[in-house]
């Protein structure tokens, strides 16, 4: 083993576990193979169950729908930590811009008090 792989193989990618909306899934069903996003997957599932139900057959149409369920989960589980996501993204960004819009409170307070020769209207009309 040459020292570089061996550095590879000691770090770790840390990527936090995040979903992704585009992943591809590659599903195994009882009869079909069905590759796509978890939307797609469980779209397709959804309908095989729907034609299952169809011809009577209920065990396949279960089965499809306890398939087309489990991507209907992964989907909402990307979807609330999307939700999470933004909110903190938000959350950041308010609390940037009140930083910000004190900090210009401050230059401006800061320039009256020190006469920077601009003055108030008031002042200027009283000289």
């Amino acid at each position: 083993m040459t020292k570089s792989s061996s550095n590879s193989k000691r770090r770790s990618r840390n990527r936090g576990g995040r979903n992704n909306r585009s992943h591809t899934f590659d599903s195994n069903g009882p009869e079909v193979r069905i590759r796509g996003t978890a939307k797609q997957v469980y779209e397709k599932y959804l309908n095989l169950a729907k034609d299952a139900q169809g011809t009577d057959d209920l065990i396949m149409a279960e089965n499809y729908f306890q398939h087309a369920e489990h991507y209907l989960r992964i989907m909402n589980e990307y979807n609330a930590e999307q939700e999470y996501r933004d909110k903190q993204a938000i959350s950041r960004n308010r609390r940037s811009l009140s930083e910000n819009s004190d900090d210009i409170v401050d230059n401006d307070s800061i320039g009256n008090v020190i006469g920077d020769g601009k003055g108030s209207s008031e002042t200027m009309a009283s000289a």
